[in-house]
């Protein structure tokens, strides 16, 4: 069985070098889809083997950013499961697990939440050789709870994940951190900041324990990490955390890579927060630059995070970035309940903007509004009403000084 698939992977890796190829325009996506095509007849007869190579086919066409073909392949899975195990196996489970991932990274939120759905039905009870395709799973339902901001889903899906790993892997382990580095978003996300930061700090302690200082997933744990201190107003703390996320971020990351940018924006606000305002807007500009090169869904809320600083700086460009954070925040708030939040922290911010250039009545009315439709829904402890209402603030203390 070992064999042949030897064989068709050599084929392929030969036929994917430039050097050796025919048609050398040709990319390795190219040579996948193909090699995923003959597999059905080339592995006929073996069709477990064949279910493997279009997994592994499959999971390299998603990581080159080609989900359709991929969602093609692990269908064909998941129709060749069916009639090997039955349609409740096991092995299905894993299959729609897969084409959930698939389907997410093509943008089909509605049916990846359905898939995951269906593949959590199955493997829930599937025992403890299938536990790693479960946390998958619950993994991606989780992500389905983010998407539509339902943070109290997510956290408990969290912690079904955390609870089996450590049922498998013990008490500590590098993904045991990252579960809890996951809580910790989770709760920042529900605005318990003290909680995120006692479990950001659980994260980063294991994983130097098991890792070492320095190791790549440090990057992440560290940007949870210093952003929980940042809303606890730690601001010192938060700048040399995610200081030292940065360093390991540029040492293992492309330029261009989203978290790059998301620790370059990190830093910025907690520089402006520890006082160095210049510092933060540099930084901040490098996230939006690296976020719209990306046509990044958050660019919204760079701006804002930007413009609001600017503001604070007097910089002439805080108008027009907080105007440019309000129509990118618009275009997205209708599918994230964070975005029609910031939406409205992007009105009193502009409108602060308004009074500053000298229509105090446009600006006030417009802070005022924003701050009277954010109380509909947020409780009177929350971060982004108190926001907004500094803001106000503001806006009335630039009016006073003007009739003075």
């Amino acid at each position: 069985r070992a064999d042949p698939a030897r064989s068709f992977l050599n084929t392929l890796f030969l036929n994917a070098d430039p050097y050796n190829a025919k048609h050398g325009a040709e990319t390795v996506v190219s040579f996948l889809r193909d090699a995923g095509k003959r597999i059905d007849t080339e592995f006929a007869d073996a069709p477990e083997m064949a279910i493997l190579l279009r997994s592994t086919i499959a999971s390299a066409l998603l990581r080159l950013d080609q989900p359709k073909p991929a969602y093609e392949l692990y269908l064909r899975n998941i129709n060749q499961s069916k009639a090997l195990y039955g349609a409740q196996a096991p092995e299905v489970g894993e299959g729609l697990s897969n084409l959930a991932r698939a389907s997410e990274d093509s943008g089909d939120i509605d049916a990846a939440r359905k898939q995951y759905e269906q593949a959590y039905s199955i493997l829930k009870d599937a025992g403890d050789d299938y536990a790693r395709g479960r946390v998958s799973v619950m993994t991606g339902l989780g992500g389905m709870a983010l998407r539509r901001s339902d943070y109290a889903d997510a956290e408990h899906w969290s912690e079904l994940v955390l609870r089996e790993r450590m049922a498998r892997e013990g008490p500590r382990s590098p993904d045991i951190a990252m579960d809890l580095q996951n809580l910790a978003n989770d709760a920042m996300y529900q605005e318990h900041f003290a909680k995120a930061l006692s479990l950001a700090q659980r994260a980063h302690a294991m994983l130097e324990q098991v890792l070492g200082p320095g190791h790549p997933r440090s990057i992440y744990v560290d940007n949870t990490l210093g952003i929980a201190q940042l809303y606890m107003g730690h601001c010192a703390d938060a700048v040399a955390t995610i200081t030292n996320a940065l360093a390991v971020a540029r040492r293992n990351l492309p330029p261009g890579a989203h978290m790059l940018g998301s620790v370059l924006g990190n830093l910025g606000r907690a520089q402006a927060c520890a006082g160095d305002i210049a510092a933060g807007i540099a930084n901040l500009r490098q996230a939006l630059a690296i976020a719209s090169a990306a046509h990044d869904l958050n660019i919204g809320t760079i701006e804002l995070r930007l413009g609001t600083i600017e503001l604070q700086a007097h910089d002439p460009e805080a108008g027009k970035i907080l105007a440019a954070s309000r129509k990118d925040l618009s275009a997205t708030s209708s599918r994230f309940q964070d975005a029609k939040a910031n939406l409205l922290w992007a009105d009193a911010a502009y409108g602060d903007a308004l009074v500053a250039d000298g229509k105090a009545a446009e600006g006030e009315n417009l802070a005022r509004e924003a701050r009277a439709r954010i109380q509909a829904y947020k409780d009177s402890e929350s971060s982004t009403l108190a926001e907004i209402g500094l803001l106000l603030a503001d806006i009335l203390s630039r009016e006073s000084d003007t009739m003075q």
